[in-house]
């Protein structure tokens, strides 16, 4: 694949900044090496964080319902 043109760059920006969130995380290597070690274990961190966000709003939403 070629390289995009100016049109192309221009479009996907804007999409990004309709569409398109971030999240920076800051660990203290140190403190927190395990975690850091399993973030860079799995193909996708992004995936996996949400993947595990996804699972704590389903187990919150059972958790709920039980009351």
């Amino acid at each position: 694949m070629g390289k995009a043109s100016e049109a192309q760059l221009r479009a996907q920006t804007k999409y990004e900044k309709k569409n398109v969130s971030q999240v920076c995380l800051k660990y203290v290597t140190k403190n927190n090496q395990e975690i850091l070690d399993k973030l860079n274990s799995v193909p996708s961190k992004a995936d996996y964080v949400r993947q595990l966000i996804l699972q704590d709003l389903e187990r919150e939403k059972k958790e709920a319902n039980n009351k």
